[in-house]
């Protein structure tokens, strides 16, 4: 039995061994790669798989390839050639054929500027591989070749390009530029305004230019020279080679009129037929005997005298001369009445001790006092009295305006009027629209100052309307004093009469401060402050009788008052409450604040419709006030809308009239808080007020 396995095993080995020298059966291929007319290309190589390499073509084209096993995929492949066929094969062949056909690129060219590039045939836009293109580029005319771009570098015009794949080729054209050279004759500049491309120096070949000729001051474009001619402003020129342009520009001249009204002559330095932009000439008006220069009018105004002058155009103007109302008061003498035809006068007036009358033609026609000017062209007071002048000063029927104030300790004092230690009459005049710190319409000063200040309308000054000082007794009556911006009447530690005027719309109504005044049977209305607001020294006396005192913030203010009496007044529609603070709001018909031991009197007035925070009708803070008689209807507060009392003053109420008051809180008719013990109350009607009649804490 194992000899059997034994001999079984050898034949195994033997069968091995023959079958390991024998080995796996080669073949051979070959065959013929050409082009679609037959022809045989050489060099191409022929690719096998299975890690067998290459071969390659003869000059005829053939290839053959040896010791090949099993299947083996074959393809041939040449530079600049598209080969097609591929074959799988397994055994000997001597078919296998392939086809080739020259590659081809395709060409583009692209034009940059304005020109063409011409190609030497063979011109297509596809070429085979290996072609050789030559390129040239051909500039049109005004244009330039710069450079290639692409796949050809260089600025030479012509070039060889090798299709050896796809190309792309740019010729770059560049327009000629030009110097345009511009020259000026004269003074100016020439604007260059490029219609096609930026602006330069030097223009691109075409390019249209405007040109405008821009003179300096005093000078004028005259014509174009060179390569542009004429007169034509702004003018086009084509920049198609160099150019070279002038602008000519001419000096202009200037002429000067000089024109006189009224009696005077005008000195002119210097004085000549023309004069050119810049030059300086000076004007002194010199008026003749009796006249004054008043204004120039025309190309120049203003009061200045003598004046310099620049001439930059031509230029007329006219030096007016007016009668002068000052030489007629230094020729006139005591008694002297001097009337004033209608015109502006532009002079500062000073009476200078004259007691005569100066007035306009009819100081009872308002339209005269307009059209009779007396303008102080803010140079200091219009009219002046300050030289002791007497009752029969007379100051009648004139329009006073554009006055300065003097300075008076500091600040400026009377723009339109000042009176210093005189006595004047100034009546019937329109005091308007000058201006001081104290007194910007009259301002009146010293213990012998006494002038009569009547129907006069004093407004929109910008200061107060009337301000007396230093002891002054000035009597104010009958005139209309609004729209000033501080103030109607400011009386200063004087003693002043103020009765029948109307002082409506001003910053304040009447401030009477540290003096003496009567204030009674004005009109005193829509004042954005108090209507009269007094505070008086120990010895002054104020009487605040029979006014009409309505619209205003408050009605009146009285604070540490002596010897003062409110009788007789007609108070209403004030409104305490539009003051910018919360804490000056009190007292919208009159508000009492003092702690003196002899408070005023307040009687027989009428107050309604008044409002306020505390006290729509009345507020006392202090020691307290007598109010007798007086009928206190339809005002409004949030405390005591009738009467609102605090402070332990003693409050006495006889014979009012207290009916229809409304607070919001409490004290409809009174409201007395609980410092204020001392309160008696005589023959009141009390009644119909809300919430409550009378309130006390």
């Amino acid at each position: 039995m194992r000899r059997r396995r034994t001999n079984l095993a050898v034949l195994f080995l033997i069968a091995v061994v023959l079958i390991g020298c024998t080995g796996p059966q080669t073949f051979s291929v070959g065959g013929r790669v050409t082009d679609s007319e037959g022809n045989g290309i050489p060099g191409v190589l022929l690719h096998f798989s299975g890690g067998f390499g290459m071969a390659e073509t003869d000059e005829g084209g053939n290839w053959r390839k040896d010791g090949l096993v099993g299947e083996v995929h074959i393809t041939a492949s040449k530079e600049g050639w598209v080969i097609y066929n591929q074959y799988y094969v397994g055994q000997t062949a001597s078919d296998i054929n392939f086809t080739g056909v020259k590659a081809t690129y395709p060409l583009t060219v692209s034009i940059t500027g304005r020109g063409t590039v011409e190609q030497e045939s063979p011109q297509d836009s596809n070429y085979e591989h290996g072609t050789q293109v030559e390129l040239t580029a051909v500039p049109e005319h005004g244009w330039r070749f710069s450079h290639w771009e692409g796949d050809v570098q260089g600025e030479e015009h012509s070039a060889l390009l090798l299709m050896d794949s796809t190309k792309s080729v740019t010729a770059v054209f560049v327009a000629l530029d030009y110097a345009l050279g511009i020259a000026v004759e004269g003074q100016g500049k020439v604007d260059q305004e490029v219609l096609a491309v930026a602006l330069g120096t030097r223009y691109d070949h075409g390019t249209q230019v405007k040109l405008t000729a821009v003179p300096e001051n005093g000078w004028g474009f005259s014509h174009w020279e060179g390569d542009l001619q004429g007169r034509g402003n702004p003018a086009v020129i084509e920049v198609d080679g160099e150019k070279s342009v002038t602008a000519v520009f001419v000096r202009l001249e200037y002429t000067l009129t000089v024109n006189k009204q009224g009696e005077g002559k005008v000195s002119v330095t210097p004085e000549q037929a023309v004069y050119y932009y810049g030059d300086t000439v000076e004007l002194a008006a010199l008026p003749s005997a009796g006249f004054a220069f008043s204004e120039w009018t025309g190309d120049l105004s203003g009061y200045e005298n003598p004046v310099s002058i620049t001439m930059t155009d031509d230029m007329e103007l006219t030096a007016v001369f007016a009668m002068s109302i000052q030489a007629a008061i230094d020729a006139a003498q005591d008694g002297d009445t001097i009337v004033v035809p209608p015109g502006t006068y532009h002079e500062n007036i000073d009476f200078r001790g004259k007691n005569i009358t100066l007035q306009s033609e009819d100081p009872s026609d308002w339209g005269v006092v307009e059209a009779t000017i007396l303008n102080g062209r803010s140079s200091g007071p219009v009219v002046s009295f300050a030289c002791g002048e007497g009752r029969s000063a007379v100051l009648r029927g004139f329009t006073i305006t554009n006055g300065y104030g003097r300075n008076i300790e500091g600040n400026s004092a009377g723009g339109g009027v000042i009176v210093i230690d005189s006595a004047p009459t100034i009546a019937n005049n329109l005091i308007v629209e000058n201006e001081a710190f104290f007194g910007s319409g009259v301002y009146v000063r010293g213990d012998s100052a006494q002038p009569i200040i009547q129907d006069n309308i004093i407004k929109d000054n910008n200061g107060e309307g009337i301000y007396t000082s230093s002891q002054a007794r000035p009597a104010i009556l009958g005139n209309t004093i609004i729209g000033n911006t501080s103030g109607g009447i400011v009386a200063s530690r004087s003693y002043t009469t103020i009765t029948d005027n109307i002082i409506a719309g001003n910053s304040s109504g009447v401030y009477i401060w540290f003096g003496s005044a009567t204030v009674e049977r004005n009109e005193i209305k829509d004042n954005r402050n108090n209507g009269v607001h007094t505070e008086s020294w120990v010895d002054g006396y104020v009487l605040i009788k029979d006014n009409r005192i309505v619209g205003n913030y408050r009605g009146i203010r009285t604070d540490s008052p002596d010897k003062t009496t409110i009788t007789g007044n007609y108070i209403a529609d004030n409104d305490a409450t539009r003051f910018w603070h919360s804490s000056d709001q009190d007292g919208g018909g009159i508000l009492y604040k003092s702690s003196s031991s002899n408070p005023p009197a307040v009687s027989n007035n009428t107050l309604e419709n008044n409002k306020a925070r505390n006290g729509g009708a009345i507020s006392i803070t202090g020691q307290g006030l007598s109010l007798s008689n007086n009928e206190i209807r339809n005002n409004e507060a949030e405390y005591g809308a009738g009467i609102h009392v605090t402070g332990g003053g003693k409050l006495t109420l006889e014979g009012n009239t207290i009916e229809g008051n409304t607070a919001k809180n409490e004290g409809g008719g009174v409201y007395v808080s609980f410092t204020s013990s001392l309160f008696t109350l005589t023959g009141n009607s009390i009644a119909g007020n809300s919430p409550d009649e009378i309130y006390h804490e």
